[in-house]
């Protein structure tokens, strides 16, 4: 008799509040860039840059956040307890489970995460009756306590009595071939991205072209108080600009780059695309190469 069921954490929450985020954060961000290129001063024009960059650094954080949501599964088998979130991957056999409960109101609080109440309960506590408490949850309302001898997992299936019910008649099934224990982190993934070679060697050079385009920059600022980019399209020389509007050049080439490191690194997992990841994170390297020679082209 096979016995398999999958249980999946309550995810309305969490979509709502990082994609609605997600969504501010970009228009600060396209806002500040808009405001910066109206800026006839120098210094407003480098702190609204600066501005749009710093509001899209949560970005590739928080679309992680909607991806582990995303990828969020509690498998259970008569052969143990699988759980998936985002690249968080635990593989926990029958035997090793001790016990599985609701977590209980009316015991002490459990410590949770700090950012519990925005639908993504994630991170390592410690309980001082449980020892050491990961969390896989999303709803501190409807957590599941696994425990084994290595430490407490909290999960929340969207039905937690329907879990339990689950697990009990796996565990009265009995296991005849236990899963083998896994447990990956998301920084093994990452840790795998830079040990492969030609991958490290695409991301530091994208780097070093983005950091020397930014020393070029800087080298002309100073020497330059205004510069022209070549040519409109009737002919006409373009209006000339303050040479700081350089640093645009950079500031672009870095939102490239973060764009493509996440496309890159979500497509690297898998064999069957990682082909297409090297397109990606190789595609990074245009960018800064057509800047640079833009900067022939000044006036």
């Amino acid at each position: 008799m096979k016995f398999q069921t999958d249980f999946t954490p309550p995810r309305r929450k969490g979509y709502i509040l990082y994609a609605g985020l997600t969504l501010i954060l970009l228009g600060l961000s396209g806002f500040l860039l808009i405001f910066a290129l109206d800026q006839q001063s120098s210094g407003f024009f480098v702190l609204a840059l600066l501005g749009a960059v710093i509001a899209l650094v949560p970005i590739p954080f928080i679309l992680y956040a909607i991806y582990a949501l995303l990828r969020a599964k509690y498998n259970l088998s008569r052969e143990g307890l699988k759980l998936r979130w985002g690249l968080r991957v635990l593989d926990i056999p029958m035997p090793d489970i001790e016990w599985v409960r609701i977590a209980d109101a009316s015991q002490p609080a459990l410590p949770t995460p700090v950012w519990s109440f925005t639908g993504l309960m994630r991170g390592v506590r410690h309980s001082p009756d449980l020892g050491e408490v990961e969390f896989l949850a999303s709803d501190k309302n409807r957590l599941v306590l696994v425990g084994t001898a290595a430490k407490v997992f909290a999960i929340s299936p969207e039905k937690p009595n329907d879990f339990l019910r689950a697990f009990q008649s796996a565990v009265e099934l009995g296991s005849i071939t236990p899963l083998k224990p896994i447990s990956n982190q998301a920084g093994t993934f990452f840790s795998a991205v830079f040990a492969n070679r030609r991958a490290r060697l695409l991301i530091i050079l994208e780097a070093v072209l983005i950091l020397a385009l930014l020393v070029t920059v800087a080298v002309i600022i100073p020497s330059r108080p205004n510069i022209t980019l070549g040519y409109q399209p009737a002919g006409l020389q373009s209006v000339s600009s303050p040479s700081d509007r350089l640093l645009l050049l950079p500031v672009l080439s870095l939102f490239a780059l973060v764009a493509d490191l996440s496309l890159g690194f979500f497509l690297f997992r898998t064999k069957r695309t990682r082909a297409v990841a090297y397109l990606i994170l190789a595609s990074g390297l245009i960018a800064p190469v057509l800047f640079f020679f833009s900067l022939l082209f000044l006036k």
